[in-house]
C-alpha cells in the first residue's frame, strides 16, 4: 500500500478526499493529514508518505514553502497541488520545485484518481528500480568478496593472477602494511544443530558489523572485511604504521574490544579469532590467511572469546593435523571419543598422531580431551540449573563417581565444592 497525506485549510476538502474515494481500491492508504503547512510538515516528517495532497494556499506556511521544507528534511514523497484558478502561477511555480502534478478546484474525483494513479504507478516503478540497483551492487559486492577470497586460499594464483584480480574488481590492495585476521565462530556445525538458521544468521550479521566497527573504524578503503560462507568472517587490515609490533598489539586490542562486545550480543556462541603476522606482498596474502587460521585454534581451550597471534615457528609447531584433531576434540569431547576416532578422521594412523601429540603438542590427546571436559564442566557448575549427573553426561562422563574422580586430580577439588566456591 502506498501512504497518502492530505494538507488543506479547508475541513470539506480534506473531508471529501478522505471520504467519497475508496483508496483502498487503489493500494492507497491515507495515514495523515493536517489544516496548515507548520502541523503538515511535523506529520509528514513522521509518517513519510509516499503522495501528499497539498493546497498551494495555507495560513504560516504556503504549499511552496511547505514543498521546499520536506526536501530539506530529505523526504522523498510526491506531491499533487491544489490550485484556484488564479493561482495558477503558483501551481507553475510548484512543479519547478518538483511536483508531479496540479489540480484546478474545484475537484472532480476522476481528476484526483487519475493522478493519484499516476503518481502511485511512478512511484512504484522507481521502488522497483531501487530494489534492482541495490541487487545488482549486493551482487557485484558478493562476486568481489569471492575474488577476495580466492586470493586469500589460492596460493597457486602467483603475483599476476592476483593482480589481475584487484584490476578486474577495482580492489585497493597494495605490497604495504597488511595483517589478516579470521574470526570463526568455534564449534560452528554444533552452533548449527543448536541454534536456529535465523539466529546464526542474525549472529554473523552482528558479528560483521562489529568488524567493520572495530577494525575499520575509519573507513579505510584498503582495508576489507568478508563475510564467510561456512564459520565466520575474515578481514585484510591495512595499516599505514612501520612499527608492526604496535600495530600487532593495537589489533590484537580492537579484537578483543569486538568480542567481549560480540559475546554480550550472542552469548550462546564461542568466538575465536587468529591474527597473522604482517604481510608486505600480494603474494603472501595466502600465507598470512593460513597463519590467521592457524593462529585462530592456539587457544586450545574452551573460552567464550580468545584472540591469539600467529608467532614465527608455530607453523611448524603445531601442525596442521595437530590443528585439525584439537578442532576435533573441540567438537566432539562431549561423546565417547578415542584416539582411533580422530586419527581415523584425519587419514592418519593412530600412533602416529600420539606421537605429534606427544613430540610437537608436549600433551597426549587424552589429556587434551580431559583438559575441554573439565572447563566445560567449571562452566556447567557455575550455574544451579545443573544437577551433577546432568555435567558428568553432557561433558562426556557417563559413570559419574569417575567424572568426580577426574575432576578433583585436575581442580584440587570436588564437583560439589567447585560449584559451592564459584555460585
Amino acid at each position: 500500500m502506498l501512504k497518502m497525506m492530505i494538507l488543506d485549510d479547508e475541513y470539506f476538502v480534506r473531508l471529501g478526499i478522505r471520504e467519497t474515494i475508496d483508496w483502498n481500491e487503489y493500494g492507497v492508504e491515507i495515514v495523515c493529514e493536517a489544516d496548515n503547512g507548520i502541523e503538515g510538515l511535523k506529520q509528514a516528517v513522521e509518517h513519510k508518505p509516499d503522495i501528499i495532497i497539498t493546497d498551494i494556499r495555507m495560513p504560516g506556511m504556503d504549499g511552496l514553502e511547505f514543498m521546499a521544507r520536506c526536501r530539506e528534511a530529505e523526504l522523498s514523497s510526491q506531491f499533487i497541488v491544489l490550485s484556484a484558478h488564479e493561482e495558477f502561477n503558483y501551481a507553475k511555480t510548484a512543479l519547478q520545485h518538483g511536483a508531479s502534478d496540479y489540480l484546478i478546484k474545484p475537484i472532480h474525483n476522476e481528476q484526483l484518481i487519475e493522478a493519484v494513479v499516476k503518481v502511485g504507478n511512478t512511484i512504484k516503478e522507481q521502488k522497483e528500480m531501487n530494489s534492482y540497483y541495490q541487487n545488482l551492487s549486493k551482487g557485484l559486492s558478493s562476486v568481489k568478496e569471492q575474488a577476495l577470497l580466492e586470493i586469500l586460499t589460492d596460493s597457486r594464483l602467483g603475483r599476476s593472477g592476483i593482480k589481475e584480480k584487484l584490476d578486474i574488481f577495482k580492489i585497493s590492495i597494495e605490497d604495504q602494511a597488511n595483517y589478516v585476521v579470521l574470526i570463526r565462530i568455534q564449534d560452528y556445525h554444533l552452533a548449527l544443530k543448536k541454534l536456529t538458521p535465523g539466529r546464526i544468521k542474525t549472529s554473523k550479521e552482528i558479528l560483521l558489523s562489529l568488524a567493520n566497527k572495530h577494525l575499520n573504524p575509519n573507513g579505510d578503503k584498503n582495508t576489507y572485511i568478508i563475510n564467510k560462507d561456512d564459520e565466520g568472517i575474515v578481514a585484510i587490515v591495512h595499516t599505514d604504521s612501520e612499527d608492526d609490533e604496535q600495530t600487532a598489539m593495537m589489533l590484537k586490542e580492537s579484537c578483543l574490544l569486538m568480542l567481549r562486545e560480540m559475546s554480550t550480543q550472542c552469548r550462546d556462541l564461542n568466538v575465536a579469532a587468529g591474527i597473522s603476522l604482517v604481510c608486505r606482498s600480494l603474494e603472501n596474502l595466502a600465507a598470512a590467511h593460513r597463519q590467521a587460521y592457524m593462529a585462530s585454534f592456539m587457544n586450545h581451550l574452551p573460552s567464550q572469546y580468545s584472540v591469539t597471534y600467529y608467532k614465527d615457528g608455530e607453523e611448524t609447531g603445531y601442525r596442521r593435523e595437530i590443528t585439525d584433531a584439537l578442532n576435533y576434540i573441540r567438537q566432539n569431547f562431549k561423546n565417547d571419543i578415542t584416539v582411533e576416532d580422530i586419527a581415523y578422521e584425519l587419514f592418519i594412523s593412530s600412533s602416529h598422531l600420539m606421537h605429534l601429540f606427544k613430540n610437537e603438542y608436549g600433551k597426549t590427546i587424552n589429556e587434551c580431551i580431559t583438559e575441554y571436559r573439565i572447563e566445560s564442566a567449571k562452566k556447567m557448575l557455575k550455574n544451579p540449573k545443573y544437577k551433577m549427573l546432568e555435567v558428568s553426561q553432557q561433558v562426556g562422563y557417563k559413570n559419574e563417581k569417575y567424572f568426580t574422580r577426574v575432576f578433583k586430580k585436575v581442580t584440587g577439588l570436588n564437583p560439589s565444592e567447585y560449584a559451592r566456591r564459584n555460585r
